[in-house]
């Protein structure tokens, strides 16, 4: 194949500065969710269509 392949070793271990990355991470996911659920929650309109059955019942009109 011809290939030419250089690798560097990445090690499990626990890196400065970690904890900062992990408190930002879980203020972000907090965010998201009051954007989702509080801010803009979902918008339900109409009936509910069955998921069983003739599929043209879920066919807009």
């Amino acid at each position: 194949m011809g290939l030419n392949i250089n690798g560097v070793i990445a090690d499990a271990r626990i890196y400065e500065g970690n904890s900062h990355f992990k408190r930002r991470e879980w203020a972000a996911n907090i965010k998201a969710w009051m954007e989702i659920n509080i801010e803009n929650p979902p918008k339900i309109d109409g009936s509910a269509i069955p998921i069983t059955g003739k599929s043209q019942l879920s066919h807009d009109k």
